[in-house]
């Protein structure tokens, strides 16, 4: 009977009860269909002995009782206890592979090892088991029951069919290795001198470092980041662990985290040993640690604390409060400088302006309170709310509209962020948008307003004066070609502009409505907008007053009808014509080719006399 205890039984005897139900559909080895190597695992003891001598439990081992010697560290992911795809599982009882996984770990020149085998179900008694080495060789080994057997190296112990497959066995690293490979094999023709002519239960690769260097923070394997910033009041530790630097501006009044992850030469993860200093210029505090970004308790521009084992977090507090500043943190580990990270910080919102390149400012009568904007308005009110400095900052709401004249007495700015009526600021998008809607529809004509927000610290701030029309539906339209005839290949241009019953041009985004129609003869004529179909998209609109449509000029020559209709309170008639096509003026007659054939014959000719002249002189 193994020594294994019995929380390390229950564990193993689950998992295969699992992983039989739920993976019976996998298909074991060919070569040992039979075999459970599918389901064994080899396993390396994973802590060191105190007294300096190995210590090796009986009978099959247990890796929660047999310490090593030189052992340095897993190096390979861990993965979950679950499925097939699960090849490493780390447990208190020490650390296995299986499914013919591979696991990785360093160890120092000379390390003496323990190693056992074991089984997530049981055998029929009908398979041996053996460990292979190369780079190492076996001594004691230990089993539950079935006979022993070395090879003459002792590069392979076997045991025996048994009904179990678990042994333990120790392995001692031979002088001037570098590398040490150690598997597990199952099957009825596995023995000490053909250990591997069975199934593969798991393989360790073992890395012979030196000692000098592990466990020495290594700077080129250690890793610090700086993370997502956080409000104050929240910890650092709430974010995710970073892999790259943010550098994003933080807002006003965030505290910046850093995230330091130490390791020596071979990429193992440093204890909680040793003194990790943080140092902040432009009196800028930090603290290491803290449970809630410090909450602004952090009091010094430099700050040491014993490092944590899973990586410290250092909290960054802005240098001066609501107004834009910088900071660079130096980070240092037992006297070893780690890096230096710069942070970057905005002040309190101080101004607001309209992106007048990127807005619209003809706007549509109508539209109610709740946010209920005319059909087919743009979102068409692009800002940027600044700190002191000129840096975008974060907003999280929208401007309103304050001191409105004229026709835009009646407007109001959409209030949500929805992504599609509006969106507020953000650092990363770098301005805010908004749909304007004017909340009466007999409110129309010229008129200014401005855009208003309020600040963190309460005060109120405005944009310049702003000009806009509001206009009402569209009353009446005019559709005009760009010429009256074309010649073959050239690009037609039809205008249509939409008016309201003063005359004044379309709000940007008005539709063409219901009962659109623009028709025209296809022989002659190809669309090449797809918004200006016989029958416009309902998305088609006006744009600057005007829709815009593109045709191709085909080749035959002739006269071509076409007609317009736009939607109109005026239910005006639709606009017909015709356009010509002709056929272009550069083409060449046989006269012309002709008469280039004569000139060029008597050019000759004349050439040729004067170089008769020429010879005839020179006798």
């Amino acid at each position: 009977m193994s020594t294994k205890t019995m929380k390390q039984r229950i564990a193993l005897v689950a998992v295969s009860a699992l992983t039989a139900g739920l993976f019976s559909v996998v298909s074991a080895p060919t070569a040992f269909a039979a075999a459970d190597a599918t389901f064994g695992s080899l396993w390396l003891a994973s802590t060191n002995s105190t007294t300096g001598a190995v210590v090796a439990s009986s009978s099959g081992g247990d890796t929660a009782l047999d310490k090593n010697i030189g052992f340095v560290a897993i190096t390979s992911a861990n993965v979950a206890l679950s499925g097939t795809t699960a090849n490493q599982v780390v447990q208190g009882i020490g650390t296995g592979v299986r499914f013919g996984g591979t696991g990785t770990a360093n160890v120092l020149p000379g390390a003496v090892l323990r190693f056992n085998t074991a089984a997530t179900t049981a055998t029929t008694g009908t398979f041996n088991v053996a460990l292979s080495a190369s780079g190492g060789t076996f001594s004691t080994a230990t089993s539950a029951g079935g006979a022993m057997a070395f090879n003459g190296t002792n590069t392979a112990v076997d045991k025996a069919a048994n009904g179990a497959e678990e042994f333990a066995a120790t392995l001692t690293v031979s002088p001037g290795a570098t590398t040490v490979t150690v598997s597990a094999y199952e099957g009825t023709g596995v023995t000490a001198a053909a250990p591997t002519n069975g199934s593969l239960m798991g393989r360790w690769v073992l890395t012979v470092v030196a000692a000098s260097v592990s466990g020495v923070v290594s700077t080129g394997d250690s890793t610090s980041y700086i993370g997502p910033s956080q409000a104050k009041g929240t910890a650092c530790t709430a974010g995710t662990a970073p892999t790259f630097d943010n550098l994003t501006r933080n807002d006003n009044g965030k505290v910046a985290c850093i995230r330091v992850a130490l390791a020596d030469a071979y990429g193992v993860a440093l204890g909680s040993t040793g003194a990790l200093q943080a140092s902040a210029t432009n009196g800028s505090l930090v603290e290491i640690g803290g449970a809630a970004a410090d909450a602004y308790t952090a009091s010094l521009s430099y700050d040491s604390d014993t490092y944590a084992t899973a990586g410290s977090w250092i909290s960054v507090l802005q240098p001066a409060s609501n107004t834009a500043g910088v900071t660079t943190v130096t980070l240092t580990y037992v006297g070893v400088v780690l890096g230096t990270k710069t942070i970057n910080w905005n002040g309190i919102a101080s101004t607001i302006e309209l992106d007048a390149a990127n807005s619209v400012s003809t706007f549509n009568a109508g539209g109610s309170s709740a946010g209920t904007v005319p059909a087919g308005s743009l979102k068409g009110i692009v800002y940027k709310i600044k700190d002191a400095a000129g840096n975008i900052v974060t907003y999280a709401a929208q401007p309103t509209i304050a001191d409105a004249t004229g026709g835009m007495i009646a407007a109001n700015l959409y209030a949500a962020d929805d992504g599609t009526s509006g969106n507020y600021q953000t650092i990363t998008a770098g301005k805010g948008t908004s749909t304007m809607f004017i909340a009466s529809a007999s409110v129309t004509g010229a008129g200014t307003y401005k855009l208003s927000i309020t600040n963190s610290a309460g005060t109120t701030i405005k944009s310049a004066e702003l000009k806009a029309t509001v206009v009402g539906s569209v009353a009446t339209f005019v559709a005009s070609w760009d010429k009256a005839s074309y010649t073959p290949g050239e690009i037609a241009t039809l205008t249509i502009k939409g008016l309201d019953s003063a005359g004044r041009s379309a709000a940007d985004g008005t539709l063409l409505g219901t009962g659109t129609v623009i028709s025209v003869n296809t022989d002659g004529f190809g669309h090449l907008t797809s918004t200006c179909e016989t029958t416009p998209a309902t998305s088609a609109g006006f744009l600057g007053g005007q829709k815009t449509c593109k045709f191709a000029v085909k080749n035959t020559a002739g006269s071509y009808s076409y007609s317009v209709k736009v939607a109109s309170s005026t239910s005006q008639a639709e606009t017909t014509g015709t356009l010509a096509i002709v056929a272009s003026t550069t083409a060449v007659s046989n006269a012309d080719v002709l008469k280039s054939i004569v000139a060029l014959i008597a050019s000759i000719n004349k050439q040729i006399q004067a170089l008769q002249k020429l010879i005839l002189a020179r006798r």
